[in-house]
Protein backbone atom coordinates (compact mmCIF):
# COMPACT_ATOMS: atom_id res chain seq x y z
CA UNK A 1 0.00 0.00 0.00
CA UNK A 2 2.84 2.34 0.81
CA UNK A 3 4.86 1.52 -1.96
CA UNK A 4 0.85 2.45 -4.60
CA UNK A 5 0.71 5.64 -2.26
CA UNK A 6 4.69 6.85 -3.32
CA UNK A 7 3.58 5.62 -6.82
CA UNK A 8 0.39 8.20 -6.28
CA UNK A 9 1.80 10.79 -4.07
CA UNK A 10 1.96 13.60 -7.11
CA UNK A 11 0.31 13.93 -10.39
CA UNK A 12 2.96 13.67 -12.38
CA UNK A 13 3.81 10.05 -10.52
CA UNK A 14 0.65 8.89 -11.42
CA UNK A 15 0.49 9.64 -14.82
CA UNK A 16 3.78 8.03 -15.03
CA UNK A 17 2.53 4.96 -13.27
CA UNK A 18 -0.45 4.80 -15.38
CA UNK A 19 1.32 5.09 -18.82
CA UNK A 20 3.31 2.15 -17.27
CA UNK A 21 0.82 0.13 -16.04
CA UNK A 22 -0.64 0.59 -19.75
CA UNK A 23 2.55 -0.24 -21.24
CA UNK A 24 2.80 -3.60 -20.00
CA UNK A 25 -0.79 -4.52 -20.28
CA UNK A 26 -0.27 -3.75 -24.26
CA UNK A 27 2.74 -5.81 -24.23
CA UNK A 28 1.32 -8.91 -22.45
CA UNK A 29 -2.09 -8.56 -24.56
CA UNK A 30 0.48 -8.25 -28.19
CA UNK A 31 2.53 -11.53 -26.44
CA UNK A 32 -0.88 -13.44 -26.00
CA UNK A 33 -2.25 -12.61 -29.28
CA UNK A 34 1.20 -13.32 -31.28
CA UNK A 35 1.04 -16.99 -29.40
CA UNK A 36 -2.31 -17.69 -30.62
CA UNK A 37 -1.96 -16.68 -34.03
CA UNK A 38 1.31 -18.78 -33.96
CA UNK A 39 -0.64 -21.80 -32.65
CA UNK A 40 -3.61 -21.24 -35.86
CA UNK A 41 -1.36 -21.15 -38.07
CA UNK A 42 0.27 -24.15 -36.80
CA UNK A 43 -2.85 -26.10 -37.15
CA UNK A 44 -3.78 -24.83 -40.12
CA UNK A 45 -0.42 -25.86 -41.54
CA UNK A 46 -0.85 -29.66 -40.52
CA UNK A 47 -4.64 -30.01 -41.68
CA UNK A 48 -3.16 -28.63 -45.14
CA UNK A 49 -0.19 -31.27 -45.23
CA UNK A 50 -2.77 -34.26 -43.53
CA UNK A 51 -5.42 -33.18 -46.45
CA UNK A 52 -2.37 -33.14 -49.47
CA UNK A 53 -1.03 -36.40 -47.89
CA UNK A 54 -4.71 -38.02 -48.03
CA UNK A 55 -5.15 -36.53 -51.70
CA UNK A 56 -2.17 -37.77 -52.95
CA UNK A 57 -3.00 -41.50 -51.59
CA UNK A 58 -6.80 -41.10 -53.29
CA UNK A 59 -5.08 -40.33 -56.37
CA UNK A 60 -2.82 -43.05 -56.55
CA UNK A 61 -5.31 -45.52 -55.58
CA UNK A 62 -7.41 -44.30 -58.05
CA UNK A 63 -4.58 -44.73 -61.19
CA UNK A 64 -4.50 -48.11 -59.66
CA UNK A 65 -8.35 -48.83 -60.17
CA UNK A 66 -8.49 -47.08 -63.35
CA UNK A 67 -5.79 -49.02 -64.78
CA UNK A 68 -6.91 -52.13 -64.36
CA UNK A 69 -10.52 -51.79 -66.29
CA UNK A 70 -8.53 -50.20 -69.48
CA UNK A 71 -6.01 -53.26 -69.34
CA UNK A 72 -9.74 -55.13 -69.13
CA UNK A 73 -11.10 -52.86 -72.41
CA UNK A 74 -8.07 -53.05 -74.44
CA UNK A 75 -8.08 -57.17 -74.14
CA UNK A 76 -11.96 -57.28 -74.49
CA UNK A 77 -11.88 -55.26 -77.24
CA UNK A 78 -8.62 -56.82 -78.78
CA UNK A 79 -10.83 -60.00 -78.88
CA UNK A 80 -13.77 -58.39 -80.63
CA UNK A 81 -11.33 -56.87 -83.47
CA UNK A 82 -10.38 -60.39 -83.83
CA UNK A 83 -14.26 -62.05 -83.97
CA UNK A 84 -14.95 -58.89 -85.96
CA UNK A 85 -12.70 -59.57 -88.35
CA UNK A 86 -13.39 -63.21 -88.76
CA UNK A 87 -17.38 -62.47 -88.90
CA UNK A 88 -16.85 -59.63 -91.66
CA UNK A 89 -14.30 -62.59 -93.75
CA UNK A 90 -17.21 -65.31 -93.08
CA UNK A 91 -20.08 -62.45 -94.40
CA UNK A 92 -17.97 -61.15 -97.05
CA UNK A 93 -17.83 -64.72 -98.48
CA UNK A 94 -21.38 -65.25 -98.18
CA UNK A 95 -22.52 -62.41 -99.56
CA UNK A 96 -19.91 -63.10 -102.73
CA UNK A 97 -21.72 -66.47 -103.33
CA UNK A 98 -25.38 -64.71 -103.00
CA UNK A 99 -24.79 -62.22 -105.16
CA UNK A 100 -23.00 -64.31 -107.98
CA UNK A 101 -26.45 -67.02 -107.37
CA UNK A 102 -28.46 -63.91 -107.93
CA UNK A 103 -26.97 -62.80 -110.47
CA UNK A 104 -26.83 -65.49 -112.82
CA UNK A 105 -30.67 -66.64 -112.04
CA UNK A 106 -31.65 -62.71 -112.55
CA UNK A 107 -29.57 -63.06 -115.64
CA UNK A 108 -31.13 -65.74 -117.16
CA UNK A 109 -34.43 -64.67 -115.92
CA UNK A 110 -33.88 -61.77 -117.77
CA UNK A 111 -32.75 -63.08 -121.10
CA UNK A 112 -35.34 -65.44 -121.22
CA UNK A 113 -37.90 -62.51 -120.44
CA UNK A 114 -37.12 -60.40 -122.33
CA UNK A 115 -37.87 -61.43 -126.31
CA UNK A 116 -41.03 -62.06 -124.94
CA UNK A 117 -41.81 -58.85 -122.87
CA UNK A 118 -40.47 -57.13 -126.44
CA UNK A 119 -42.60 -59.03 -128.62
CA UNK A 120 -45.37 -58.96 -126.24
CA UNK A 121 -44.83 -55.23 -126.79
CA UNK A 122 -44.48 -55.17 -130.50
CA UNK A 123 -47.74 -56.92 -130.83
CA UNK A 124 -49.68 -53.90 -128.29
CA UNK A 125 -48.17 -51.32 -130.06
CA UNK A 126 -48.70 -52.58 -133.36
CA UNK A 127 -52.44 -53.71 -132.31
CA UNK A 128 -52.85 -50.25 -130.84
CA UNK A 129 -52.34 -48.08 -133.33
CA UNK A 130 -54.95 -50.10 -134.98
CA UNK A 131 -57.71 -50.17 -133.65
CA UNK A 132 -57.35 -47.79 -129.85
CA UNK A 133 -60.72 -46.91 -129.08
CA UNK A 134 -63.79 -46.65 -131.60
CA UNK A 135 -61.31 -47.32 -134.74
CA UNK A 136 -59.64 -45.74 -137.47
CA UNK A 137 -62.27 -46.33 -139.93
CA UNK A 138 -65.51 -45.21 -137.41
CA UNK A 139 -63.52 -41.98 -136.86
CA UNK A 140 -63.59 -41.52 -140.58
CA UNK A 141 -67.24 -42.46 -140.91
CA UNK A 142 -68.10 -39.86 -138.04
CA UNK A 143 -66.04 -36.73 -139.72
CA UNK A 144 -67.92 -37.77 -143.32
CA UNK A 145 -71.07 -37.38 -141.81
CA UNK A 146 -70.59 -34.31 -140.09
CA UNK A 147 -69.28 -32.69 -143.56
CA UNK A 148 -72.07 -34.60 -145.01
CA UNK A 149 -70.30 -36.32 -147.17
CA UNK A 150 -69.62 -40.08 -149.00
CA UNK A 151 -65.99 -41.36 -148.74
CA UNK A 152 -66.75 -41.70 -153.10
CA UNK A 153 -66.79 -37.47 -152.40
CA UNK A 154 -63.59 -37.18 -150.68
CA UNK A 155 -59.66 -37.76 -151.12
CA UNK A 156 -58.20 -38.57 -147.57
CA UNK A 157 -54.66 -36.88 -146.94
CA UNK A 158 -53.92 -37.65 -143.16
CA UNK A 159 -55.52 -40.65 -141.30
CA UNK A 160 -53.54 -40.62 -137.43
CA UNK A 161 -54.11 -41.30 -134.06
CA UNK A 162 -51.86 -39.49 -131.96
CA UNK A 163 -52.64 -37.56 -128.12
CA UNK A 164 -53.41 -33.83 -128.11
CA UNK A 165 -53.55 -32.12 -125.23
CA UNK A 166 -54.03 -35.46 -122.66
CA UNK A 167 -56.72 -36.79 -124.95
CA UNK A 168 -56.02 -39.90 -127.75
CA UNK A 169 -57.65 -38.38 -130.64
CA UNK A 170 -57.72 -39.27 -134.67
CA UNK A 171 -56.90 -36.82 -136.98
CA UNK A 172 -58.46 -37.32 -140.25
CA UNK A 173 -57.79 -34.56 -143.01
CA UNK A 174 -59.70 -34.37 -145.88
CA UNK A 175 -60.77 -32.74 -149.02
CA UNK A 176 -63.18 -32.13 -152.06
CA UNK A 177 -62.94 -29.93 -155.30
CA UNK A 178 -63.98 -27.05 -153.60
CA UNK A 179 -63.26 -27.27 -149.45
CA UNK A 180 -60.47 -28.69 -147.49
CA UNK A 181 -61.45 -30.80 -143.85
CA UNK A 182 -59.56 -30.86 -141.09
CA UNK A 183 -61.25 -33.08 -137.82
CA UNK A 184 -59.65 -34.06 -134.77
CA UNK A 185 -62.06 -37.01 -133.04
CA UNK A 186 -61.74 -38.30 -129.57
CA UNK A 187 -60.56 -42.01 -129.74
CA UNK A 188 -62.33 -43.15 -126.70
CA UNK A 189 -65.83 -41.53 -127.68
CA UNK A 190 -66.23 -40.53 -131.10
CA UNK A 191 -67.01 -37.29 -129.89
CA UNK A 192 -65.67 -34.27 -132.76
CA UNK A 193 -62.77 -32.71 -130.75
CA UNK A 194 -61.82 -30.18 -133.45
CA UNK A 195 -63.18 -29.20 -136.73
CA UNK A 196 -61.88 -26.82 -139.71
CA UNK A 197 -63.07 -26.30 -143.04
CA UNK A 198 -61.46 -24.14 -145.64
CA UNK A 199 -62.47 -23.22 -148.89
CA UNK A 200 -60.57 -23.17 -151.89
CA UNK A 201 -60.27 -20.40 -154.45
CA UNK A 202 -58.16 -19.86 -157.53
CA UNK A 203 -57.11 -16.47 -157.69
CA UNK A 204 -59.02 -15.74 -160.86
CA UNK A 205 -62.19 -16.73 -158.71
CA UNK A 206 -60.85 -14.26 -156.05
CA UNK A 207 -60.59 -11.26 -159.15
CA UNK A 208 -63.66 -12.06 -160.73
CA UNK A 209 -65.52 -11.60 -157.70
CA UNK A 210 -63.84 -8.70 -156.94
CA UNK A 211 -65.08 -7.23 -160.13
CA UNK A 212 -68.33 -8.71 -159.69
CA UNK A 213 -69.39 -7.49 -156.02
CA UNK A 214 -67.62 -4.18 -156.96
CA UNK A 215 -70.51 -2.28 -157.45
CA UNK A 216 -72.38 -4.00 -154.38
CA UNK A 217 -72.30 -2.96 -151.06
CA UNK A 218 -71.59 -5.06 -147.48
CA UNK A 219 -73.76 -7.43 -145.83
CA UNK A 220 -72.59 -5.73 -142.39
CA UNK A 221 -71.14 -7.24 -139.21
CA UNK A 222 -74.51 -7.92 -138.12
CA UNK A 223 -75.47 -9.60 -141.22
CA UNK A 224 -71.59 -12.08 -140.78
CA UNK A 225 -72.25 -12.69 -137.29
CA UNK A 226 -75.66 -13.80 -137.83
CA UNK A 227 -74.67 -16.30 -140.67
CA UNK A 228 -72.27 -18.00 -138.05
CA UNK A 229 -74.52 -18.15 -135.39
CA UNK A 230 -76.41 -19.54 -137.75
CA UNK A 231 -73.88 -22.33 -139.28
CA UNK A 232 -72.90 -23.55 -135.65
CA UNK A 233 -76.54 -23.44 -134.39
CA UNK A 234 -75.97 -21.34 -132.05
CA UNK A 235 -78.51 -18.85 -130.35
CA UNK A 236 -76.82 -15.15 -130.01
CA UNK A 237 -78.02 -15.56 -126.15
CA UNK A 238 -75.55 -18.16 -125.28
CA UNK A 239 -72.55 -17.16 -127.55
CA UNK A 240 -69.35 -14.49 -126.40
CA UNK A 241 -68.13 -12.90 -129.15
CA UNK A 242 -64.27 -12.12 -129.04
CA UNK A 243 -63.60 -10.77 -132.57
CA UNK A 244 -66.07 -9.40 -135.42
CA UNK A 245 -64.01 -7.67 -137.94
CA UNK A 246 -64.14 -6.53 -141.69
CA UNK A 247 -60.42 -8.01 -143.26
CA UNK A 248 -58.73 -7.49 -146.58
CA UNK A 249 -57.36 -10.80 -147.31
CA UNK A 250 -55.11 -10.87 -150.50
CA UNK A 251 -58.01 -8.17 -152.24
CA UNK A 252 -61.00 -10.19 -151.07
CA UNK A 253 -62.68 -8.42 -148.63
CA UNK A 254 -64.12 -10.69 -145.88
CA UNK A 255 -65.59 -10.70 -142.15
CA UNK A 256 -63.81 -12.64 -139.18
CA UNK A 257 -66.31 -13.60 -136.57
CA UNK A 258 -64.94 -15.38 -133.26
CA UNK A 259 -67.20 -16.60 -130.73
CA UNK A 260 -67.47 -18.91 -127.35
CA UNK A 261 -70.87 -21.25 -126.56
CA UNK A 262 -71.03 -24.08 -124.88
CA UNK A 263 -67.25 -24.84 -123.82
CA UNK A 264 -66.40 -24.51 -127.80
CA UNK A 265 -64.83 -21.90 -129.47
CA UNK A 266 -65.60 -20.74 -133.00
CA UNK A 267 -63.69 -19.21 -135.85
CA UNK A 268 -65.14 -18.34 -139.13
CA UNK A 269 -64.34 -16.34 -142.40
CA UNK A 270 -67.54 -15.13 -144.43
CA UNK A 271 -67.52 -13.18 -147.48
CA UNK A 272 -67.91 -9.72 -147.10
CA UNK A 273 -70.28 -9.46 -150.17
CA UNK A 274 -72.57 -12.53 -150.44
CA UNK A 275 -72.50 -13.63 -146.75
CA UNK A 276 -70.81 -17.25 -147.89
CA UNK A 277 -68.80 -18.71 -145.36
CA UNK A 278 -65.56 -19.57 -146.70
CA UNK A 279 -63.76 -20.69 -144.10
CA UNK A 280 -64.55 -22.39 -140.08
CA UNK A 281 -63.48 -23.71 -137.72
CA UNK A 282 -64.55 -25.39 -133.94
CA UNK A 283 -62.68 -26.96 -130.99
CA UNK A 284 -63.34 -26.95 -127.20
CA UNK A 285 -61.49 -24.24 -125.36
CA UNK A 286 -62.35 -25.84 -121.59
Amino acid sequence: MKFLKKLFATPVRAIITCFCMLAVICIVGIVAAVSVITNSIERQAGLEASRSTQTVVAEQNTAANQSQPEQSTITSQTQGTDQSAADQAQTAAQSSTTNQAQSSTQSGTANQAQPSTQSAAANQAQSGSQTAGIGLEAAKEIALADAGLTAADVTFTKERYEREDFVYVYEIDFYTSTQEYDYEINADTGEIYSRSVESFQTGAQVNTGSGTNANHSYIGVDAAKSAALSHAGVSADSATFSKAKLDNDDGRMEYEIEFYAGGMEYDYTIDAFDGTILEYDSERWD
